[in-house]
Parts: structure tokens; sequence; C-alpha cells
């Protein structure tokens, strides 16, 4: 559960252009297409345990609830494919200025980033070295965690709370 709106969340997942500039191990991100599409392909580097590589990744949204990106060209991955789900903690999707959550009248109003949003991330991943992949494998949750947290630390950044 994170404290903002599953269209926050999802702009910032969703700008893949920018991953350099806060998310670890990222050395490079570049956009290929056009973002504003549901599809477009993407150029990650990376650099991690020793590894440093450039891989392009199909990408492909469905606003606000999904961010799904699979790596197409690669000299390092057998696979790979990172799945973002945003789900709205009160079962609805809605803007910035938030709405009723439910109830009867206007009196129980909650906005969509108070109420918030659930999170869900999963990675599959195998390398083509068997090696790297051993060594990746006892290391994997930490990376993920460590993801997920440059991820909402972002949304810190961007989204601060409204005093």
């Amino acid at each position: 559960h994170v404290p903002y709106s599953c269209e926050q969340i999802f702009s910032v997942v969703s700008d893949v252009g920018s991953y350099h500039s806060f998310l670890p191990f990222c050395t490079a991100s570049r956009v290929l297409g056009d973002p504003s599409k549901n599809e477009f392909d993407a150029t990650l580097g990376i650099g991690y345990m020793g590894l440093a590589e450039e891989y392009t990744s199909r990408v492909r949204v469905v606003p606000p609830t999904l961010v799904e990106a699979r790596a197409v060209e690669t000299r390092l991955f057998v696979r790979l494919r990172t799945e973002w789900r945003f789900t709205p903690v009160n079962g609805r999707h809605g803007g910035k200025n938030g709405g009723k959550n439910g109830s009867k009248e206007g009196s129980d109003k909650v906005s969509d980033a108070e109420a918030g949003c659930k999170l869900s991330f999963l990675m599959e991943m195998q390398l083509k070295s068997s090696v790297h992949d051993a060594m990746f494998a006892q290391v994997v949750d930490k990376v993920a965690s460590q993801q997920v947290h440059a991820f909402k630390k972002r949304c810190a950044e961007l989204f601060p709370k409204q005093a």
C-alpha cells in the first residue's frame, strides 16, 4: 500500500525515460518510441555486480493500472520481465482532486491519494551466464525491494503531502 493515487504512482513507473535519475543500478534510460502510446520501446542501461549492459525492453502500459516491460534485445538475459500493478484502495480510480469513497453524501470525502493505492511488483529474470544467474538469485529479493523503495521515494519527491 502506498499513500498515492494509482494515477500518481503509474505516472512515475511509466516515465521510463527518467529511470536513470533515481533508480538504483540504472545507468541509462532512453525511450525509443512514443511514450504516449500504450506500447513503446526503451533502452535501459544497468550496472550491478560487475555487470554493465544496455538492453531494449518493450513497455506496455494500461493507464492507470499496469506497466509491464519485457527485454526484447539483450545479450545479458535469457528472460527479463517486470510487471507493476496498481489497484485503488477505495475500489476506484480517480484524479488528483479526489472524491467520495462510497459515502451517501459528500461529508466523508477522501481523496484517492489519501486512500492510497495497492502496489504489486513482479520480476522474472534469467541471466544467460549461469554463474551470474546463480549470484543474482541470492540477492534478487533485495534488489526488487530497493527498486520498489526508489519508486516510492520518487513519488514522495514529486507528490509531497499537502499540509
